[in-house]
């Protein structure tokens, strides 16, 4: 599976491998079922895709470094051109 790499607009690099997302803060995230977990427990209900998730941690890190204000159609229009990720 192809490893994508992401620099928020915080300056934090995103890793997603996969159901799981890694911070260069040492923070990971996991998409199980329906809900985007963690490291530390917490979790967020009602998250369907990792595309879901993606966005949900980006919020957290300030966008797409350079697109912070348009994170939305940047992630969509990623992963629409090359199918990653288009399966939920």
């Amino acid at each position: 599976m192809e490893v994508i790499k992401l620099e928020s607009g915080s300056g934090v690099t995103l890793r997603i491998n996969g159901n799981t997302i890694f911070a260069s803060d040492n923070t990971s995230y996991w998409l199980q079922n329906d809900k985007l977990i963690r490291d530390d427990g917490i979790c967020q209900r009602g998250v369907d895709s990792i595309k879901d998730a993606l966005a949900i941690v980006l919020l957290k890190y300030g966008g797409i470094k350079g697109q912070e204000t348009e994170t939305t159609k940047a992630i969509e229009h990623m992963f629409a051109t090359n199918g990653i990720l288009s399966r939920t």
